[in-house]
């Protein structure tokens, strides 16, 4: 029987429309089949606040989404080495005014000065080592984690409608940076499987913006709460 939280999680992946997330689906299905004592799979979703160093005209973060898998490989008895990827990692920010700068003057009339939305999605590769404490009930993790960007939007907000502009070009095309997190084991969530919750930090080391948008050097930290769901039965 296909229980609670695969079933909503089969559903968020479809819903989701993930580009390349046959991996994903691969990892659904045949998860507890791979799992073993020393490698298994796990599913993770949650959601995460983006802010950049040195912006102007910024108002504030908005809601973006995590989805994708992570590989859990035991090294010893309390260390663990995780590496991973999301498919689905926004970064959202809201500007309290922008203006559009296009060929058309008309269209740059409408949006002058107006609040505006930056939607930017990755993919993100992270790397974590891992310490679980005694109690098995507490994990710690520090690593780097490669960001390669898949899309950039700008929102223009106007009284007429909304503008969407394609921001690639002043995005740069990968970020690096460092991730420390904690994670919260709640044994026998469902039946024999366990649930993670993470608090994680994300600290990036490079300039996001091209110099045609920010002449400041800007750098994205994000704080996430992440659900992690291992594909593993405990016997």
């Amino acid at each position: 029987m296909i229980n609670k939280y695969s079933f909503l999680l089969g559903f968020l992946m479809m819903s989701l429309n993930l580009v390349n997330g046959q991996a994903a689906i691969m990892a659904f299905i045949f998860g507890d089949k791979v799992a073993s004592e020393n490698f298994h799979l796990s599913m993770e979703i949650g959601g995460n606040f983006t802010h950049y160093s040195s912006l102007e005209n910024f108002d504030r973060t908005r809601l973006g989404i995590n989805f994708g898998i992570s590989g859990n490989i035991k090294l010893s008895e309390r260390f663990y080495i995780s590496p991973g990827i999301f498919f689905l990692g926004n970064r959202n920010i809201k500007f309290n005014n922008l203006s559009l700068k296009s060929p058309s003057p008309s269209l740059n009339e409408n949006f002058n000065n107006v609040a505006t939305e930056l939607n930017m999605n990755y993919y993100d590769v992270p790397i974590l080592f891992s310490y679980l404490n005694k109690k098995g009930n507490f994990k710690y993790s520090l690593g780097p984690q490669f960001s390669f960007l898949k899309s950039s939007e700008m929102v223009y907000l106007g009284e007429q409608g909304e503008f969407t502009e394609n921001f690639d070009y002043n995005t740069k095309s990968s970020d690096f940076g460092f991730i420390a997190d904690i994670a919260f084991i709640f044994k026998n969530y469902n039946g024999n499987k366990d649930m993670h919750i993470h608090a994680r930090y994300y600290f990036g080391t490079q300039d996001i913006f091209s110099s045609n948008f920010s002449s400041a050097k800007n750098k994205a930290s994000c704080f996430s709460v992440i659900l992690s769901f291992p594909f593993i039965k405990k016997d």
